[in-house]
């Protein structure tokens, strides 16, 4: 077999064409915008579950960055909703809960501007539950028992 330098360059030119084909393909991608995510910060003061939104009263600093003092949450089946650090339901929600919350605004909505919950974390005073009364076992398991054979 003879070798042919026309031949090893041919095959560079195809193995080049071929990377930059996928390169362009799928590979590379322009920088993605900046996230429209925010994060929020209020006290409930409606809820209307037929539909899954909140009426959200904001704190001070929310507001003055929301330039509102109250907000339009929708929760969809997505949304991930923590009450003191458990995970819960939408229906658990109760006016006067303090929420903080993660979404964005729901774009070229006719009804008006809508929050879109992503993320919600529940913060209730909730009472401890009574300790366990712990009785003693009447016959320790460790102990053997013998069987009557009669």
């Amino acid at each position: 077999m003879e070798w042919r330098p026309d031949k090893v360059q041919s095959g560079r030119v195809w193995l080049a064409t071929a990377i930059v084909a996928a390169g362009l393909a799928g590979g590379c991608r322009p920088p993605s915008a900046t996230s429209s995510y925010e994060a929020l910060a209020g006290t409930v003061e409606a809820v209307r579950s037929d539909t899954f939104e909140l009426v959200v009263r904001l704190h001070p600093r929310a507001a003055e960055r929301a330039r509102v003092s109250t907000v339009t949450c929708l929760f969809t089946k997505d949304t991930e909703i923590y009450l003191n650090d458990r995970f819960t339901a939408f229906d658990v929600l109760t006016v006067g809960d303090t929420l903080e919350l993660i979404g964005y605004y729901e774009p070229n909505n006719p009804r008006g501007e809508r929050f879109v919950v992503s993320f919600a974390y529940v913060v209730r005073q909730e009472a401890l539950l009574p300790e366990p009364v712990l009785l003693p076992a009447s016959i320790p398991a460790s102990q053997p028992r013998e069987i009557e054979h009669g």
